[in-house]
């Protein structure tokens, strides 16, 4: 199990139990939902302004986009879909809402204005600004009721904060959801505690059923909260602690949880579907088509299926025994290599950074088998760095005396083996056999030592 840094915040039961049964939508009437804004360097034909279960699309024409949302739908918390982010809008019947950005600089340039411009504005901070540095040092904290006062102090601030805007007049459904939100990040916090403190051997914390008996009472199996930035990350943060505490959960158990946990059909399908969509986009289709098939067959969302089906067809290309793409790149002498000068060899090839923690993380356990591996001259091992900043790639391969093959490509997630390979998230480890074919386009990785040594070894 390896700790990770996502998204990991907690709850009190009493802070969150007093405003999440009062979270109930108003009645929207014959009434309607609108948005339009303008959008610079925006590359695409059309957005998508999406919600559960839905998807609306309108065109983008010289940078201006206008939508009207049906007045079937409720008010809620929606997303303003683009291939590089989400930005949230808050939408309330019979109130205009606009929004303008340059999409090559959405953080520095996003401006809301009309009725709910300040609530949307909310979300997207705190989309945004999560403050992982206090987190970290609740987490190190090792006395367990201690971290519980902390925890506490900090979330009642967040509480305060937002109760300093009512002021402002505010929606007032706008605060059942934001206080919902803290209430879900609190919880995250409150189960990763329990990960965190499980990797050290210094500590002798015991997390009982009474630890956990907040679970019990919080409502996360309802559809309103589901656009929630905080609710998704709590949803896996629940999955990875029901699934034996761990972050290696197969899709397999991860779905046994949510079909155990999640009563609401309209929830857990989501909540499916975000897991779903979790692995076709950074894991592949190994291992899920059981899963995938279960879902297309029988949700009725065609919007959540339209999507899966697009990232299981490109996933396919993928497959094993399929040619794998050539990769070309630079190495540390700044020589250009490719993958196609390397038939006859099995490639286990690692997509990285230095930036990354989880890849630096696994950097010992590629040495393992570099080192295992380095008299056979039909394998080799390929740390491919994405890097934006190649000099800094240089840097620390020469601080680290780094050993074994080592390339850059240029253009980071832009880069020819991201798009070949779909990568959207690193680490990214591909096996490629002698005749160039692919074994695993999402293979284990070194720190899984038994599967990836296994798969080395009948590649070979």
């Amino acid at each position: 199990m390896k700790f990770s840094k996502n998204s990991l915040l907690a709850l009190t039961l009493l802070l969150f139990a007093s405003y999440v049964t009062s979270c109930t939508a108003p009645e929207v009437g014959d009434q309607f939902l609108s948005l339009k804004g303008n959008i610079e360097n925006y590359q695409g034909e059309q957005i998508e302004l999406i919600a559960p279960g839905v998807r609306l699309t309108t065109p983008v024409i010289d940078g201006h986009f206008e939508i009207e949302i049906p007045d079937s739908l409720p008010p809620n918390l929606y997303q303003i879909h683009l291939e590089t982010a989400d930005i949230p809008v808050f939408m309330i019947p019979n109130r205009i809402l606009e929004v303008h950005f340059d999409a090559e600089n959405i953080e520095e340039t996003l401006e809301y204005s009309g009725k709910t411009a300040r609530e949307s504005k909310y979300f997207w901070h705190q989309s945004n600004n999560r403050d992982y540095e206090s987190q970290e040092k609740r987490f190190s904290i090792i006395d367990k009721n201690l971290f519980l006062k902390e925890s506490d102090a900090y979330y009642a601030q967040k509480i305060k904060a937002l109760d300093t805007l009512k002021d402002k007049k505010l929606d007032k459904y706008f605060y059942a959801l934001a206080k919902s939100d803290i209430g879900f990040q609190q919880a995250e916090e409150k189960i990763y505690y329990t990960f965190y403190q499980e990797e050290s051997d210094l500590v002798d914390n015991q997390f009982d059923d009474e630890y956990f008996s907040f679970l019990d009472d919080l409502k996360y199996d309802q559809m309103e909260f589901v656009q929630l930035p905080s609710y998704a990350s709590f949803i896996t943060a629940l999955v990875y602690h029901k699934a034996d505490n761990s972050y290696n959960s197969t899709l397999q158990e991860k779905m046994a949880v949510l079909n155990k946990y999640l009563k609401n059909p309209e929830a857990k399908e989501n909540a499916i579907y975000d897991q779903l969509l979790f692995q076709l986009k950074y894991l592949g289709i190994e291992g899920a088509e059981k899963e995938y098939n279960d879902f297309m067959t029988g949700s009725k969302k065609n919007t959540y299926k339209e999507t899966l089906k697009g990232l299981y067809n490109d996933w396919k290309l993928l497959s094993k025994g399929n040619m794998a793409p050539i990769i070309n790149g630079i190495d540390k002498d700044g020589n250009e290599v490719s993958t196609a000068d390397l038939k006859g060899k099995v490639l286990y090839i690692d997509v990285w950074a230095t930036w990354c923690g989880p890849c630096v993380g696994e950097i010992p356990y590629l040495d393992a088998i570099r080192e295992k591996y380095k008299d056979d001259n039909k394998f080799k091992v390929i740390s491919i760095s994405i890097d934006k900043d190649k000099q800094k790639w240089l840097t620390y391969l020469n601080e680290k005396h780094s050993t074994g093959t080592h390339w850059w490509v240029e253009d980071a997630f832009g880069s020819e083996v991201c798009k070949d390979y779909l990568i959207k998230g690193i680490p990214r480890f591909i096996l490629i056999d002698a005749e160039g074919k692919i074994i695993s386009a999402g293979a284990p990785r070194p720190s899984e030592k038994e599967d990836i040594t296994q798969l080395i070894e009948s590649a070979k």
